[in-house]
């Protein structure tokens, strides 16, 4: 079986109310897609840091990283979800951009998988109020 590791990661500005657009920033690839890779002779956490490193400009220690979802895709094929949470902080996407909910409907890229907005809603706000 294929094992997916996707990566959720959520920029928060705390500055603002849990009730604004810009709270919550998911980082999406240049096609519209959560940064993902499939496991391959590495194991599952240099599978993440693989993905991490390629995407973002911090230290991949820094980052606050959580199991938040498994599923089965199809039957010879599973998707282990992480997410990180990060603090607002510019330029720190070396691929893709960082999106918000509004921003992802006006953009002309897919439609986000209603399986990882309900992810960033369960586990993004609840793992910013530390």
């Amino acid at each position: 079986m294929k094992i997916k590791i996707s990566y959720l990661v959520i920029k928060i500005d705390k500055f603002l109310f849990p009730t604004d657009d810009n709270y919550i920033k998911t980082l999406l690839t240049n096609e519209g897609f959560l940064p993902s890779a499939y496991m391959g002779t590495g194991d599952e956490s240099s599978t993440l840091r693989s993905i991490h490193d390629k995407y973002l400009n911090v230290d991949y220690e820094w980052a606050t990283k959580m199991l938040c979802g498994f599923r089965k895709l199809n039957q010879s094929e599973a998707e282990v979800v992480y997410i990180a949470t990060l603090s607002l902080a510019g330029g720190i996407e070396k691929k893709g951009d960082f999106y918000t909910f509004s921003k992802m409907e006006k953009s002309k890229l897919p439609e986000l998988d209603p399986y990882y907005v309900e992810l960033i809603s369960k586990f993004g706000s609840s793992t910013f109020r530390r």
